[in-house]
């Protein structure tokens, strides 16, 4: 029962999976430079290169997870639009292997590539996600299978569930947008439901946003001068490009739903 009573040396376990830290040949490195970390962006396909363990293998899978990779966190664990193969959000496709150096191997991963029953694309809501692993030869194919933690995923985008309000008649700014690694030159685009050709009626620039400034946080349509909306009173899907990608003046190319406008 108590570690003095094992004494005898049976010989060595070696363990296979992801590392939780980094093997550190220096000696210099804090725990926390040590953690593996990855960044995708949301309203685009994610992809990730040379995550390392000991000894992984080909068709290992990750699973993308909210605060924990516990089991029995299954039920509010589940990162909603975070595509996948299968029916359930965030699981991988299966791993590839970039190279072995001894007993550290590295992998790269991707999601939704090799099949997807829902979209490519990332569209999930901004945060600090964890990557839970799943060793090929099991069925990784459910949520419990997923238990170790690999590291963290940080997903830059906006948050959710944000509500806005312009006046009929009057200049639109929207101030204190919030999220993960937003900055100048995002945009937003009023749609009636993003990913869609569907546009505001009578909304300055058909709803799309001049770039927006002060790291991302707030929005505006001047692009052709200060000119009041005049658009009905109603609510409307705000829908977000980040600025590394094509922002130009198609609903298609704002897939991510993160809040409702009001006028």
């Amino acid at each position: 029962e108590m570690p003095e009573d094992f004494q005898t040396d049976a010989g060595s376990m070696e363990v296979v999976g992801p590392y939780f830290l980094l093997p550190d040949n220096t000696g210099f490195l804090t725990g926390e430079e040590r953690l593996q970390g990855f960044t995708c962006t949301t309203n685009e396909p994610c992809a990730l290169e040379q995550l390392q363990g000991r000894y992984l293998s080909d068709g290992d899978r990750l699973m993308i997870k909210k605060e924990s990779c516990r089991s029995d966190w299954v039920y509010n664990t589940t990162v909603h639009q975070w595509p996948s193969e299968t029916f359930i959000w965030g699981i991988s496709d299966k791993a590839v292997i970039a190279f072995i150096a001894d007993e550290t191997t590295a992998q790269d991963y991707q999601w939704a590539v090799d099949g997807t029953t829902s979209f490519r694309e990332v569209r999930a809501e901004g945060s600090f996600y964890r990557m839970c692993w799943c060793a090929n030869g099991f069925s990784c194919d459910i949520a419990t299978d997923f238990v170790v933690d690999a590291g963290t995923m940080t997903l830059i985008g906006p948050h959710f569930e944000q509500h806005k309000t312009c006046i009929s008649g009057a200049i639109c700014q929207v101030n204190d947008i919030t999220g993960v690694g937003l900055s100048d030159g995002d945009r937003t685009m009023l749609l009636r439901y993003c990913d869609t050709d569907l546009y505001v009626a009578r909304f300055p620039n058909l709803g799309l946003s001049d770039p927006a400034v002060d790291e991302g946080t707030t929005i505006t349509w001047f692009e052709d001068g200060q000119v009041p909306l005049t658009s009905p009173g109603g609510f409307y899907k705000m829908c977000w490009c980040g600025a590394s990608q094509t922002c130009s003046r198609n609903g298609r190319n704002f897939k991510v739903e993160y809040g409702t406008f009001y006028t």
